[in-house]
């Protein structure tokens, strides 16, 4: 994968695996490395050829900058400055540093984590984007060495680091598809909370952090349209500072509106399109792109797709997301080939659309409709009953994840969840779901797309991001300004359905949710014909069937036998009964799907081993 992994400590006997790193760290072949080794620090960087660049940069004697990511500008004031594409990211970075301090995270924009190191002072800063959306890895080793990763997998690897599975969070893990705020399943290894600066003195062997962001809620008095025309201005300066016009764009295009609205604004890139086969969403994406002049590209599944992907998408599995939900894993050729950058819509459902909230639900003939509504989470014991799940029976001494999410979630002057902080429950109940980002149940989706190639995400722009937190609550759940912004720049686009609702984006909203029901009961009892019974008219085929029609699993399911005797509380017997169940059409796909990327991750085997 593409990132870092460092030890500094204050001694001079220090030891990485080197050559585990480089494997991780250039898991293709392709990436560009950079090493640093001192007597007390090591570290390792590595990047797609199209963000690479020397570092460490030097920001003054013995200070030393490391970033990863993407850096499109920074603020100071009021006013803000683009990069300038001839200056590096670190370079960037030294330059602020050495006139703001610390402070000069708070002012930059982009998708990032970086490294500082004080080689005299023997001081290390870790930090983080507004939202965590590149997480750092924290661990502590048995002579308080600090180690700080990118990639978890890696940590256990570290001979100075003892750690093992924790029950509470590797349970959330399975029941989640994550563990929530700063925590991970590994004992003693934590995540650098978002918009935050990590400082670590290793002679006082010491810690500090300060939080240099917080998502305050500010709703703005604005009518409804001049909040989209401002949606539409800041996004096209985000998309803008995205795009270099010398090199070859990809989009990742679906049928619905977050990725057309980047064709709405810059339509000289090939769009991608993944699928099992030509059905109603592919069909719709290719008709997005014909209609924007855009090349259009079927990344089609077959049917050994998932048993190619199951062993690099667990090793690069940070215990977000399940193995499946690295979409795009097995199209790393096609799509580098084709493009030098690949543009991704995600993440405006969770900062633009009622995706935020909890919503008033009832039933109709066994079917679940939400209302455009918010539910009325005013107790912090109503929210642990809407976010609490039934544990597989496979795993023991826990029936609920209740008792989890008790020992994890206080309420002081503010509520903390999982670590991190909140202001007050309404703050908890909007923004926990993407403040860290890491909490986003489609994050793997996103970080796993960052390994295949360089990537760039216009709505985690900060400005989109800020923005969002001006925008009155009833537009996000009565309103879609993602359909409205493209109706108003591309009315063709427009006129297109949405594969949700199957309504064209410029219908008003009550239409497309009216619609978006009606289909959801049409699939259900009135199915479209598929070439095969374990594919569908979305993206994703039924997993569950998979399971079902042999196409995936038995091999995979005895491959694992071996690690899945070391995860805690994992009852084996009751695992492969369940496994039984959901191929004979019973039972939740999701709760093999968990096992089977733990099954498959390095560092169960590593830890496994190491405590065997």
């Amino acid at each position: 994968m593409v990132g870092f992994s460092a030890l500094f400590s204050s001694q001079t006997d220090i030891e990485s695996p080197k050559n585990l790193i480089n494997d991780h760290l250039c898991w293709t072949g392709n990436e560009i490395a950079y090493d640093y080794s001192g007597e007390k620090a090591e570290v390792s960087i590595s990047f797609h050829e199209y963000f690479s660049e020397r570092q460490p940069v030097t920001a003054r004697e013995d200070v030393f900058i490391w970033i990863w990511g993407d850096l499109k500008g920074y603020e100071i004031g009021d006013k803000y400055q683009s990069r300038d594409e001839s200056m590096g990211k670190a370079e960037l970075c030294t330059k602020l540093y050495n006139k703001f301090g610390l402070d000069f995270v708070s002012k930059l924009n982009g998708e990032f984590a970086g490294i500082i190191y004080d080689r005299q002072s023997e001081i290390v800063h870790a930090f983080t984007d507004q939202l965590g959306s590149r997480p750092i890895y924290v661990a502590r080793g048995d002579d308080n060495e600090l180690v700080l990763s990118t990639q978890i997998q890696l940590i256990p690897e570290y001979s100075s680091i003892t750690t093992s599975l924790n029950e509470a969070y590797l349970c959330e893990y399975i029941c989640y598809n994550r563990v929530f705020g700063i925590h991970t399943p590994f004992e003693g290894v934590q995540k650098i909370p978002p918009g935050s600066i990590l400082t670590f003195d290793l002679q006082e062997q010491g810690q500090q952090q300060t939080q240099y962001w917080y998502p305050s809620l500010k709703p703005c008095k604005k009518s409804y349209n001049e909040i989209v025309r401002e949606f539409i201005e800041i996004f096209r300066k985000s998309l803008h500072e995205c795009i270099d016009p010398r090199k070859n764009y990809g989009l990742m295009l679906s049928g619905g509106s977050d990725s057309r609205l980047i064709l709405s604004i810059y339509n000289n890139l090939i769009s991608f399109h993944i699928c099992d086969w030509m059905n109603r969403e592919a069909r719709l994406a290719q008709r997005v792109a014909d209609t924007a002049n855009s090349e259009f590209h079927l990344l089609q599944r077959n049917d050994s797709y998932y048993s190619d992907i199951i062993n690099i998408s667990s090793n690069i599995n940070n215990f977000n997301g399940f193995f499946q939900e690295g979409h795009a894993l097995g199209f790393q050729e096609e799509v580098t080939n084709n493009v030098d950058v690949m543009l991704l819509g995600m993440f405006s459902d969770a900062l633009f659309k009622d995706h935020l909230f909890p919503l008033k639900e009832f039933n109709i003939l066994n079917n679940m409709v939400f209302l455009p509504m918010k539910k009325e989470v005013d107790t912090l014991d109503k929210y642990l009953n809407l976010m609490s799940k039934s544990v597989p029976d496979y795993y023991e001494d826990f029936d609920t994840t209740r008792e989890i999410l008790e020992d994890n979630i206080s309420s002081n002057n503010k509520i903390n969840h999982h670590g991190i902080n909140y202001n007050g429950l309404s703050d908890l109940v909007q923004q926990a779901s993407y403040y860290p980002l890491t909490n986003d149940p489609d994050y793997f989706h996103y970080q796993s797309s960052l390994q295949l190639a360089p990537h760039r995400t216009p709505f985690l722009d900060k400005r989109m991001i800020e923005f969002h937190l001006t925008i009155p609550n009833q537009y996000r759940l009565r309103k879609d300004i993602i359909n409205d912004a493209i109706s108003i720049l591309d009315s063709d686009l427009a006129k297109i359905p949405h594969s949700s609702t199957l309504t064209p984006l410029n219908y008003p909203y009550f239409v497309h949710w009216i619609m978006n029901n009606i289909r959801k009961f049409k699939e259900k009892y009135f199915p479209n014909d598929a070439p095969r019974p374990y594919l569908t008219d979305s993206p994703w085929p039924d997993y569950s069937k998979l399971l079902q029609y042999d196409i995936f699993g038995d091999r995979e399911i005895e491959t694992i036998q071996e690690n899945i005797q070391s995860l805690p509380n994992v009852d084996v017997s009751a695992f492969n009964h369940l496994y039984k169940e959901v191929s004979d059409g019973s039972g939740d796909w999701q709760d093999v799907y968990s096992i089977l990327t733990l099954g498959y991750m390095p560092a169960i085997n590593t830890i496994s081993k190491y405590h065997s």
